[in-house]
């Protein structure tokens, strides 16, 4: 009857510093909150205590997995958007005085009221300004344009790098996933370890997540017409490049 309070005592006790980690980590990036599961101990087909059976993270996978997939369109269509709003700017907003339709209207009308009165200087002279701020407005945006285009290189190179180092970390991940499952050691701080890597990839690249019974992942990408996989459960990673 002792040894059996004892043991109740004890997977209690473990219990409440299950509940104080949930309640300290709360605010912590990347924190899973965990429960804990008893199991009764049996003796001689008698119970004769309870046990800590196991200490598991509230969190569906499934769920999860779904969250990072949509993350990676969000991510996309974000810095599409953004980029699109930037080139808007630069051919100015519809319907105003500083846009290309503008430009371009003076100028089509400036060489119609010149055609109707070729020998007014006044209208000739209209006609020449009209010219110069219509190319100097095409020049302007096209120089724009360049430098856009050279933000977009130096950006995608960036996110490359930061592919390639978040790729690295997960194929660390995977092995002490692998490694501490195997000793029989609880993975559950290198799963949401490895759950906040993928968060930060999924933000940079289009990712598709399968997981194995140990927790390691593998991870795939595609394009329109293949699928690669950016690494595998067992370890093998592609390296991406910009060229």
């Amino acid at each position: 009857a002792l040894t059996g309070a004892l043991t109740s005592l004890q997977a209690n006790q473990r219990i409440l510093s299950v509940i104080s980690g949930n309640i300290s980590n709360a605010n912590t990036e990347g924190y899973t909150a965990q429960k804990a599961s008893l199991s009764s101990i049996v003796a001689a087909g008698q119970v004769v205590g309870v046990d800590l059976a196991d200490i598991t993270r509230s969190v569906d996978q499934i769920l999860v997995n779904q969250i990072q997939e949509q993350n990676s369109k969000t991510g996309k269509n974000d810095i599409i958007k953004d980029y699109m709003d930037r080139i808007t700017f630069l051919f100015g907003q519809p319907n105003s005085n500083n846009d290309i339709n503008a430009y371009l209207g003076d100028y089509f009308n400036s060489l119609s009221a010149l055609a109707a009165t070729p020998g007014d200087s006044t209208v000739r002279s209209l006609a020449v300004n009209s010219a110069v701020n219509l190319s100097g407005f095409l020049s302007d945006t096209a120089n724009s344009l360049v430098d856009l285009q050279f933000a977009v290189e130096k950006e995608v190179d960036k996110a490359i790098t930061d592919v390639n180092s978040l790729l690295a970390r997960l194929k660390e991940v995977n092995s002490s996933i692998s490694i501490s499952a195997s000793q029989g050691q609880n993975t559950n701080a290198l799963l949401d370890r490895r759950d906040l890597l993928l968060s930060d990839l999924s933000n940079l690249i289009e990712v598709t997540v399968q997981e194995d019974s140990e927790g390691r992942v593998t991870i795939y990408t595609s394009n329109e017409t293949n699928e690669f996989a950016l690494l595998t459960s067992q370890g093998a990673t592609l390296r991406l490049a910009y060229t």
